[in-house]
């Protein structure tokens, strides 16, 4: 693959990425008010981690490559199982191929610029804290990944009988503790390291603005609700 050819596949990688975030948010307001589908107001956390990693494949980022092509893999399998239905492979297989282009086109156009001038200034070479901005807005997902994936474990392990009652509820629990307080520690982590970004770089902020951004949002909301929770647990 040219280098033309790559830009062009990570354009391409970028606008699905923004469609697969509008179509989501259209059937989120649909299910709600129309029609019924699999989707509720948690799937808004698609719509963000879509969105999100379409800025950073648009900024080339190959982690931002991998993880939409994986998110992207792993909602349709999840669709796969809630549908149960195969009408929707013939569209996955195309957007999953031009996903997989996109991140094929990503690694090759850092092959053609091996300074990666998307990620980090001049200036800040060598600097210590030239990758806070990224690991903030890398942890911010991880940390709404990981809810997202202990709403799905829970909802497996409640609606089958894959598990024996009592070992199931221990093992969600002891999953449940883990995300959690592994979430607390991460999005504690984002917001501190983009602080510490915004204050050393003048320049390349926004990655530290959605890494706190992001995890702001779920410190607020894990701060908020456990309080109420634990008053109101008899």
């Amino acid at each position: 693959m040219n280098l033309e050819k790559a830009e062009q596949s990570n354009k391409s990688m970028v606008v699905i990425a923004c469609v697969l975030a509008g179509l989501t948010f259209i059937g989120i307001i649909l299910s709600a008010t129309v029609i019924e589908l699999p989707l509720n107001w948690w799937s808004l956390i698609d719509v963000i981690i879509f969105l999100s990693l379409a800025y950073g494949v648009h900024k080339k980022s190959r982690a931002c490559a991998v993880l939409l092509f994986a998110w992207f893999t792993l909602n349709q399998l999840i669709l796969l199982t809630t549908i149960k239905s195969g009408a929707s492979a013939p569209v996955t297989l195309i957007l999953g191929y031009f996903l997989f282009k996109g991140m094929q086109g990503t690694f090759t156009y850092h092959k053609h610029h091996i300074s990666d001038t998307s990620i980090v200034d001049d200036g800040d070479k060598g600097k210590w804290y030239k990758r806070l901005n990224l690991v903030s807005f890398y942890l911010s997902i991880l940390v709404w990944s990981l809810l997202f994936l202990l709403v799905i474990t829970s909802v497996v392990i409640i609606n089958t009988s894959i598990l024996p009652s009592a070992v199931a509820q221990v093992l969600l629990m002891i999953f449940l503790i883990l995300v959690v307080v592994g979430n607390v520690v991460f999005s504690l982590t984002s917001i501190g390291l983009g602080i510490a970004s915004l204050v050393k770089r003048e320049k390349k902020r926004k990655f530290s603005i959605m890494g706190i951004i992001f995890s702001g949002l779920f410190a607020l909301i894990y701060f908020t609700v456990v309080p109420i929770l634990i008053s109101s647990y008899p």
